[in-house]
C-alpha cells in the first residue's frame, strides 16, 4: 500500500512531496507513478496568485491512502473527481464517513483543508481529478460580509456535501477537452490552464447563484430556481422524446423566452442540448456496463437511425459508440 499522509498547503508542494514519496523525478511539472504503483500521470502547477492547480489521470494498481491532518491554512479546496472504482471508494472526516461502490462516481467537492481526511482507491481504480486550492489568505481578500459567512457555513458540513454538487453537462465537456490533451506537452499544459480557469469560472457562477440567488445582474429567485429544477429533471428522466416548449414552458410557469433564457444561464446549455447530452450519456452507460449492444442503447435513447446516434455519440464524447467498450477498459489511460 502506498500511504501519503500530508498536511495540504499549495498543490505544487503536494505532488512534490508525493514524487519524493515515490521515489520519482518530476520533470516540466509532471511525473509519472511508477508500474508497479499505477499508470497514469501527476501534474502540478501555480495557476493565478494564491491559486494552485494539480491534474491526476491514473489507474493504481496498489492501495492507495491519502492521509490528510489538519491544517491550520484554512484554504478552500474545490475537486472535479470522475472515478472508475474497483471494489469500493471510501473517504472518512472524524465522524463522518462515505463510502461508494458503484462503478462510476462522478462529483465535485469543495471543501476546506482544515478537517483531516482519509481517501482510500483499491487497486484497478481509475481516477480523473483536477483539484484548485484557493488559499486562505486570497479566500478573505476576495470574500467579505454575507459571501463570506454562507461559504463558511457550507464548507463546516465537511463530508455532508460529498454528494451535493454533480457535474453539469457543460463542466464534463470541459474536463473531456482537458483528458484528450497529451499533458506532457506545453501546449497540452496551456490548454489543461486555460480550462481549469474555465471550471472554476463556471462552477462558481452556478454555485454563487445557488448561494445568492438575486446576485449580480442575474437576479433568479427562489421559486424560479425550483421551477427550473423541475424542468431539468424533467430533461434528465424524459425517455419519450424531447418535451415540447410549450409543455416546459407550463412546468416552469414562465414564458418560453424567459424559460430558455433563465435555463442556459442556470445549467449553461440550451433546452435541447442539455436533454441530448443526458440521453447520450444514458447511452454511454449502458455501453459501459456491457448492458446493451450500440443498436440497443441507440434506440433506448430514441435514435431510430444508427449513423446518426454513432455521428451524435462521437461529436459529445470524442469516440464512436463501438469503441466505448475498450476505451472504458484503458479509460484513457495515459
Amino acid at each position: 500500500m502506498v500511504h501519503y499522509r500530508y498536511e495540504q498547503g499549495d498543490l505544487v508542494t503536494w505532488q512534490e512531496n508525493f514524487a519524493n514519496l515515490l521515489c520519482v523525478e518530476k520533470k516540466q511539472n509532471h511525473f509519472r507513478f511508477p508500474p508497479e504503483i499505477g499508470d497514469g500521470i501527476v501534474y502540478g502547477c501555480p495557476l493565478l496568485k494564491g491559486i494552485s492547480l494539480l491534474y491526476i489521470n491514473s489507474t493504481f494498481h496498489q492501495p492507495l491512502l491519502l492521509d490528510r491532518v489538519a491544517s491550520e491554512d484554512a484554504g478552500i479546496m474545490l475537486y472535479f473527481n470522475q472515478v472508475t472504482i474497483e471494489g469500493e471508494y471510501r473517504v472518512t472526516s472524524g465522524d463522518q464517513m462515505v463510502i461508494d461502490r458503484n462503478r462510476k462516481r462522478e462529483t465535485i467537492f469543495l471543501g476546506s483543508s482544515r478537517f483531516p481526511w482519509q481517501l482510500s482507491y483499491e487497486p484497478g481504480t481509475h481516477l480523473r481529478a483536477i483539484a484548485i486550492r484557493f488559499s486562505e489568505k486570497l479566500v478573505r481578500t476576495a470574500l467579505h460580509g454575507d459571501r463570506l459567512v454562507k461559504i463558511e457555513s457550507y464548507i463546516d458540513r465537511n463530508l455532508f456535501n460529498a454528494d451535493k454538487e454533480q457535474l453539469t453537462p457543460e463542466l464534463t465537456k470541459i474536463l473531456n477537452e482537458i483528458y484528450q490533451s497529451d499533458i506532457e506537452s506545453v501546449f497540452g499544459q496551456l490548454v489543461l490552464q486555460v480550462r481549469a480557469l474555465l471550471l472554476i469560472e463556471k462552477f462558481l457562477q452556478n454555485f454563487f447563484m445557488q448561494l445568492f440567488p438575486s446576485a449580480g445582474n442575474i437576479r433568479i429567485n427562489k421559486q424560479d430556481m425550483q421551477r427550473l429544477a423541475m424542468v431539468e429533471k424533467s430533461l434528465s428522466d424524459d425517455n419519450d422524446g424531447f418535451p415540447t416548449i410549450e409543455r416546459l414552458s407550463k412546468v416552469a410557469m414562465m414564458s418560453s423566452t424567459k424559460l430558455k433564457k433563465r435555463f442556459k444561464e442556470v445549467y449553461g446549455m440550451k433546452l435541447y442540448e442539455y436533454y441530448n447530452h443526458n440521453r447520450l450519456k444514458k447511452a454511454k452507460a449502458l455501453l459501459e456496463n456491457g448492458e446493451a449492444s450500440v443498436k440497443e442503447a441507440a434506440l433506448q435513447i430514441g435514435f431510430a437511425n444508427l449513423s446518426n446516434f454513432s455521428k451524435a455519440f462521437k461529436k459529445e464524447f470524442g469516440v464512436l459508440p463501438k469503441q466505448m467498450k475498450a476505451l472504458d477498459e484503458s479509460y484513457l489511460a495515459s
